[in-house]
């Protein structure tokens, strides 16, 4: 997940007494929806926080990696300080026979039909020529499409169903203290003081 802006901002957010930093006021929506993806508990976290633009002394650029107990790895990028001109994907999600590449609200889909590829064998031999590579030709589909869900409500929806009606909470106590952990690990041995 990545999304960046440039913003000296200079409100009560770039300061670490009042909680502020980019983790916290960005991080535990972006950091929340890649648990939901991963499909596992995270067992190893790396992060770096930097404060670069904003004149407080909160964080206001976080990279993180995540690897899931499954195996599932995830790169994290949500920033205050980069300014990049072309929007970049915020999502890229890379599996074994594609990819999901979000930008905005459009999704692009690149996949092929494992059942339709050749198979294909290692050669462990030197390689012929000095060539390296192979004749592999894929089926690659391409599709894309407006990236929407369903409309659930809002949060308070949920809540008022939530106490009227029986419903199951869509943000459980669970997902939230998961969330923290990660959020404390990525916070954990870094430092963000003011650069000069």
């Amino acid at each position: 997940y990545f999304r960046y802006g440039f913003n000296r901002r200079n409100d009560w957010q770039t300061l670490s007494r009042f909680g502020g930093g980019v983790l916290n006021n960005k991080g535990a929506h972006e950091i929340d929806m890649v648990l939901q993806l991963m499909g596992a508990p995270v067992v190893e976290v790396m992060g770096d926080l930097q404060q670069i633009a904003a004149p407080g002394d909160a964080e206001d650029h976080c990279k993180a990696f995540l690897r899931a107990a499954n195996g599932c790895t995830a790169d994290l990028e949500f920033s205050d300080a980069q300014n990049i001109g072309a929007v970049p994907a915020s999502w890229v999600l890379c599996g074994s026979c594609g990819t999901v590449v979000t930008s905005k609200r459009m999704s692009t889909v690149r996949f092929f039909d494992p059942d339709r590829a050749a198979p294909i064998e290692v050669n462990s031999g030197a390689a012929e020529g000095r060539l390296y590579g192979n004749n592999d030709v894929l089926p690659w589909q391409e599709k894309t499409m407006v990236a929407e869900g369903p409309n659930v409500g809002t949060f308070y929806d949920n809540v008022v169903g939530v106490l009227q009606e029986g419903e199951p909470m869509r943000v459980t106590v669970e997902s939230v203290r998961e969330t923290i952990r990660v959020m404390a690990v990525i916070r954990k041995g870094t430092s963000f003081g003011r650069r000069r």
